[in-house]
């Protein structure tokens, strides 16, 4: 009898999406992975997710290896999809990380979409497996809210450095 057991799991991708007051320039400008953010998370999130320290690597060019060093463990991304200006994806191709509910991160992307001159729509993404256990409705449902949770302090975090580069770039004398 052999000592490895299969655990049956399940594919989940989630997506939020938010207009952020900046032009999409900016906001691609002021891209951002989880493990960039400054600033605090909530508490739902210090509590259920890997305290991040950096990430080192290039996101903007494809084939590029992210190294996202958390406080209990690391992820490796590596960069699938580059648009630029627009869109960047990414697959975690090395996960030594425990994440509550046992979830395993498959990857993720940030789409960036101009809405109007001043305004942009950011849609970040993050697919994800959960084993297959008990109560797998209401799991999912948990992991989503907290994936949510999640992308809107990522958002906030983008919306920060965007406001910061925006009012650098309107203190410029215009020639």
């Amino acid at each position: 009898m052999s000592g490895i057991s299969q655990t049956k799991t399940r594919g989940t991708t989630v997506s939020t999406e938010a207009i952020l007051p900046a032009t999409s320039t900016i906001v691609w400008a002021a891209l951002l992975f989880f493990e960039e953010v400054t600033h605090k998370p909530p508490l739902l999130l210090q509590a259920l997710l890997p305290h991040p320290l950096r990430s080192e690597g290039d996101k903007r060019n494809v084939g590029s290896i992210l190294r996202c060093t958390y406080r209990e463990g690391h992820l490796l991304k590596i960069i699938t999809d580059v648009d630029e200006g627009r869109m960047v994806a990414f697959d975690v191709c090395e996960q030594k990380l425990c994440i509550a509910g046992g979830a395993r991160l498959l990857g993720g992307s940030t789409v960036i979409q101009p809405v109007s001159r001043l305004d942009t729509r950011v849609t970040l993404t993050t697919r994800y497996t959960l084993p297959e256990r008990r109560l797998a409705g209401l799991r999912c449902w948990i992991s989503a809210q907290v994936t949510h949770a999640f992308h809107r302090h990522l958002m906030e975090g983008i919306r920060r450095v965007a406001d910061d580069r925006d009012s650098l770039q309107s203190q410029m004398p215009r020639f």
